[in-house]
């Protein structure tokens, strides 16, 4: 199974840095954009599978928009943001969860 998450690529001097909204903490580095959509997609689905096996999904793609500040990502010459194509892990890895909504607490 696959899922698209919005990215942000910034082109810097000397690289490309990148990151997804949605997935905080995961980030990654290329010499070209092409190497940097590949970088990024191994990060994701290295991160992806470590967060299976410690019995968490992955984060929902739910980001359509950045927004970006003044000082956000300082001497990136110019940004590409599109969505990217990552494969999650197999179900036989995600962890089957059970609720129950009668233990259910919502607290403020």
């Amino acid at each position: 199974m696959t899922r698209e998450y919005l990215v942000v690529y910034g082109k810097g001097k000397r690289n490309w840095g990148g990151y997804a909204p949605d997935v905080q903490g995961c980030i990654s580095t290329g010499d070209s954009l092409e190497h940097m959509r590949e970088m990024l997609r191994e990060a994701l689905e290295f991160h992806f599978d470590g967060m299976a096996e410690d019995g968490d999904p992955p984060p929902p793609a739910v980001a359509t928009e950045v927004d970006f500040g003044p000082d956000d990502w300082e001497g990136v010459e110019y940004y590409v943001i599109e969505k990217l194509k990552v494969k999650l892990p197999s179900k036989a890895k995600l962890p089957s969860r059970k609720i129950d909504a009668k233990r259910m607490a919502v607290s403020a």
